[in-house]
C-alpha cells in the first residue's frame, strides 16, 4: 500500500486513514470525531469487521488510536490510504 502513495508522509501532514476493528461499532462512536466515517463489513469467516475512515495527522491518529484502545476495541489495521 505504501508505494502507492504519491506523497511523502510527514508527522504533521493530515492524510486519510482507514482503522479495522472486529465487531459492529454504532453511529455513536462518531460522537469522538464527526470526520469520521463508520462502515459495517463481513469477512470470508463471516466475522463482523467495523471500517472508520477519517484524516489524521500522525498525533491525532495515536491519539485516535488510543481512545480505540482504553474503549476496549482490538485493532486489526491501520492503513494510510491517500494524502488529504
Amino acid at each position: 500500500m505504501m508505494s502507492e502513495l504519491k506523497c511523502k508522509l510527514t508527522l504533521d501532514r493530515p492524510m486519510i486513514y482507514e482503522i479495522r476493528v472486529p465487531g459492529v461499532l454504532d453511529e455513536n462512536f462518531t460522537e469522538w470525531d464527526c470526520e469520521i466515517s463508520i462502515e459495517g463489513n463481513t469477512e470470508d469467516d463471516y466475522s463482523c469487521i467495523s471500517l472508520l475512515k477519517g484524516t489524521f495527522d500522525q498525533a491525532a491518529l495515536i491519539g485516535f488510536l488510543r481512545r480505540l484502545y482504553s474503549q476496549g476495541s482490538p485493532i486489526i489495521s491501520v492503513i494510510c490510504v491517500e494524502d488529504s
